[in-house]
């Protein structure tokens, strides 16, 4: 149990996902994905890395936002699922920065947008799902440190203390960036409300799409 069974110590970073297309496709925006979309109800598949990962809520969030009609296509880990974008048996993916970057330097997958509010420093050139339509679309999963319950407090403090510090060194600044992820030093009590809103606010869109994790 997520919320019994941990305690959150210290956020390290957040960052958006990339939204990307097969190349084939010759999209060159979010409005090329969306107007495709709509001439082929039910022709369209999203991958993601498994029924309830991260891909896959973006995913749904973005169906929901847009009223478009996409099939979700959950793998088992998001390699499998780049191979088969890659090849063309899927459309479009939301996936992270430092996973299909790579792919999008190569060419072989193209960058539609990102799903934060703000675009991303690691790839300024490519505009973001609320630049492109989707007003108020926000999806920036977080990365962070956490104990078990029972921790003592003087000892959750103390790491609190030790990874804000590490967060303040330049060179592990410059590894995160290149991930993607902003670093965001917070308190145990910033982080803990933080996580809490995450919770209730995904634990709605998954009992209202009755999504279940693999």
């Amino acid at each position: 149990d997520v919320i019994k069974d941990f305690t959150p110590i210290a956020m390290i970073g957040r960052g958006p996902l990339m939204v990307v297309a097969n190349s084939e496709l010759g999209f060159n925006s979010i409005q090329d994905l969306v107007k495709y979309t709509k001439a082929k109800p039910n022709g369209v598949n999203f991958c993601s890395a498994g029924q309830g990962s991260i891909n896959h809520l973006a995913g749904e969030l973005f169906k929901q936002k847009t009223n478009l009609e996409m099939t979700h296509v959950p793998y088992k880990g998001s390699g499998p699922a780049i191979t088969d974008l890659i090849s063309g048996q899927i459309q479009a993916m939301f996936m992270t920065i430092a996973a299909i970057k790579p792919y999008i330097d190569s060419g072989q997958v193209r960058a539609l947008a990102t799903s934060g509010l703000t675009r991303t420093p690691s790839l300024p050139s490519i505009p973001t799902l609320n630049e492109s339509g989707l007003k108020g679309f926000s999806f920036e999963p977080w990365y962070g440190v956490f104990a078990p319950s029972k921790t003592p407090q003087k000892t959750l403090e103390q790491l609190n203390a030790a990874v804000n510090e590490a967060l303040k060194n330049p060179e592990n600044q410059a590894k995160l960036a290149g991930q993607g992820l902003e670093v965001k030093p917070m308190t145990i009590s910033q982080f803990t409300a933080m996580v809490d809103a995450d919770l209730a606010k995904w634990d709605k869109v998954i009992k209202r799409l009755n999504i279940k994790a693999d």
